[in-house]
């Protein structure tokens, strides 16, 4: 997955120029976006300025920041005493100092109709764009987080936010708090302005945020979860809840016919589900009186050998074959320790249902019987006979109507 360029407004590049004696940005086929009151930053209504190409407005903050001789926001800061200190990524920034000393120019947008704009008033979005002293764009996400010091670093949300920035073509370059406001952080990003727009910019920012918010808050989507292992950040998840999209085994063996059909069945409940599901092999959970949560890691010994055992599972005991199902291993904190996770996707209605050949019966499974599991909140049911007889009479009756 790459940082995507948004199809409709590529085909609208706009572009924008300083208009000097307007203190303003200038969007072509828009309005111009004036300097703010302080004099730190532009900004305007999204719908000013969404089409603008980011290849322009770097040139147009280039001539702003040169006409005026900025000042780092860093440098007007400091006339008011007031300082921040900076959390790099490793291997970025240049000290403490770096991106406060770096920053020239900011563009800022809001999301409200442009007739009620009042920039006292109106809430920005979480994303801007802002330009450094080396003449680079870098999106900066404001992140809401209470309780935290601001001089102290996040390193598990840093991870989390580089992992699933580079996933998508884009590098965390920091994550700094705000003292001005204490509950309030910013990421900040590097990413491609080729073909890409405003809007673009937006898009990403507010994934960026709600990814953050969600890991902030512990409301895990599957997305989070997959980022947060794919991040080697596994022992994260102790804590958290199981749900109707993530279940937890503490180990899995498949080496009897019992233990095999059980996988298969969780795993085809998913796929009857109506989203995607995530199944990880090495959390352990406790039951408590609001669910199952988890407790602690049990990494896997031979976690290879075990997804791959896990794949034929799957695809021997489970018609139709899922769509896209993707079995991985992720590292469990401690070099060597590895987990095993599977992610189902949401799968297209036709498909359903998914149907595990065989029951449990008398030690083995009889393969003259099907099943038919679902998910419901945590846990793993099986469809009813009635539930069955609906599905084929639906079937039948699409058959003689299609004749």
């Amino acid at each position: 997955m790459t940082f995507e360029r948004s199809a409709e407004a590529s085909k609208y590049l706009a572009g924008v120029k300083f208009v000097r004696d307007r203190d303003a940005l200038r969007f072509a086929g828009s309005n111009d976006v004036r300097l703010s009151g302080a004099g730190e930053y532009f900004y305007g209504p999204y719908e000013f300025v969404h089409r603008a190409s980011l290849s322009s407005l770097r040139h147009a903050l280039m001539a702003a920041s040169h006409f005026y001789g900025c000042l780092s926001v860093n440098e007007r800061r400091r006339t008011e005493n007031v300082t921040l200190r900076l959390h790099t990524t490793e291997g970025t920034g240049s000290g403490p100092d770096w991106l406060a000393d770096q920053v020239r120019m900011k563009l800022t947008w809001t999301a409200h109709d442009p007739s009620e704009f009042d920039e006292d008033i109106v809430i920005p979005e979480p994303g801007s764009i802002v330009l450094t002293d080396s003449d680079e764009l870098l999106v900066e996400v404001e992140i809401p987080i209470d309780g935290r010091d601001p001089f102290e670093p996040f390193p598990e949300l840093q991870r989390i936010l580089s992992s699933w920035s580079s996933e998508r073509g884009v590098e965390l370059v920091a994550l700094e708090g705000q003292l001005s406001n204490p509950y309030l952080w910013s990421g900040y990003f590097r990413l491609p302005t080729r073909g890409r727009t405003i809007g673009d910019v937006q898009e990403f920012a507010l994934q960026a945020h709600g990814i953050s918010a969600a890991f902030v808050d512990n409301s895990m989507s599957v997305d989070l979860l997959v980022t947060v292992l794919e991040s080697g950040l596994a022992a994260v998840l102790v804590g958290i809840q199981e749900s109707e999209f993530f279940e937890c085994k503490r180990q899995l063996r498949l080496t009897d016919e019992r233990s095999m059909f059980d996988f298969a069945r969780d795993v085809a409940a998913f796929a009857n589900s109506g989203a995607r599901g995530l199944l990880v092999v090495g959390l352990e959970t406790k039951s408590r009186r609001e669910g199952d949560f988890v407790v602690a890691l049990h990494p896997v010994p031979d976690a290879t050998r075990l997804a791959r055992l896990a794949r034929r599972t799957i695809d021997r005991l489970i018609f139709p074959p899922i769509d896209d199902l993707q079995v991985k291993t992720a590292q469990a904190g401690s070099a060597g320790a590895y987990l095993v996770y599977c992610i189902i996707p949401e799968q297209a209605a036709e498909l359903k249902p998914f149907m595990v050949a065989g029951a449990f019966m008398d030690g083995k499974i009889d393969g003259s019987i099907i099943s038919i599991p679902r998910r419901r909140n945590d846990e793993t049911l099986h469809l009813s006979p009635a539930s069955i007889h609906s599905f084929l009479a639906a079937g039948y009756a699409l058959f003689r109507r299609n004749g």
